[in-house]
């Protein structure tokens, strides 16, 4: 990562047109020194996200829910950054609090197998058993599954550049409760409750307060999904094919 840093830097000087794909990752480029930066969002076809859950997993996950308990998710690779250390601690506070019954499911491959190693560890100390799981190799249709049977996305990383995944938790109608760091507000736009503290008693209150105000739910939900719809393919390939153009017609 250092490395990569350096040539992120020894770049800039040979770069005509750099794109980043948020205002937060822009001003990394800016600060480095490229000379004509620009915010194009990420190419992200929502339509697919509509498509039907994977069958069998629909039906398990469904079956948990009809047990009863909030069902919390985080989607995101396992890495320190993603910080789903803080999401397990807060969650831990929701069940001792406020739903005993509640259950957490981390989505997401290992990047690092100590941290995983870590996770699996505090699962274990704090008496978490079989109610939080940490989902590795799920393919998308699966994926859709844990959306279409979830409550609440918890976010509570400390660096994400764009996060893919909030803009699939508001496109597909589940509230999100976020970290406020990095480009995450950006995304969110004030379509997402945004924490200033990672508190685990303050996320968990913040997740119960959501969960029992249902207008205050179903207004977040509608705000989040005006804001993926302006994140949608056809806006924002649009502004990419446009900022491409503009540029090859100046340097043609």
């Amino acid at each position: 990562m250092d490395r990569a840093r350096v040539e992120f830097d020894q770049l800039a000087p040979a770069v005509e047109l750099a794109l980043a794909d948020s205002r937060f990752n822009e001003a990394e480029l800016v600060a480095a020194g490229y000379r004509r930066t620009v915010t194009a969002h990420l190419l992200v076809d929502l339509d697919d996200y509509h498509r039907a859950p994977d069958t069998k997993a629909l039906g398990r996950l469904q079956r948990q829910r009809d047990k009863g308990g909030t069902g919390w998710l985080f989607v995101g690779r396992i890495a320190p950054n993603k910080c789903q250390h803080d999401v397990i601690g807060a969650f831990a506070v929701y069940r001792r609090l406020f739903d005993p019954a509640a259950r957490l499911t981390l989505v997401g491959s290992a990047t690092s197998v100590r941290y995983l190693r870590a996770l699996h560890q505090m699962i274990g100390s704090l008496e978490l058993g079989d109610s939080v799981t940490v989902a590795d190799n799920v393919g998308f249709s699966e994926l859709l599954a844990h959306f279409a049977t979830s409550d609440v996305f918890v976010c509570m990383s400390e660096h994400e550049g764009f996060c893919v995944p909030v803009l699939e938790a508001m496109e597909l109608g589940v509230p999100v409760v976020a970290y406020d760091a990095a480009a995450v507000p950006e995304t969110l736009a004030g379509s997402g409750i945004l924490l200033a503290d990672k508190d685990p008693l303050v996320v968990a209150a913040t997740v119960a307060d959501l969960l029992v105000d249902d207008s205050k739910r179903m207004a977040l939900v509608a705000a989040a999904r005006v804001r993926a719809a302006e994140l949608s393919l056809p806006n924002t390939s649009v502004h990419l094919l446009d900022t491409l153009t503009s540029w090859a017609r100046e340097h043609r």
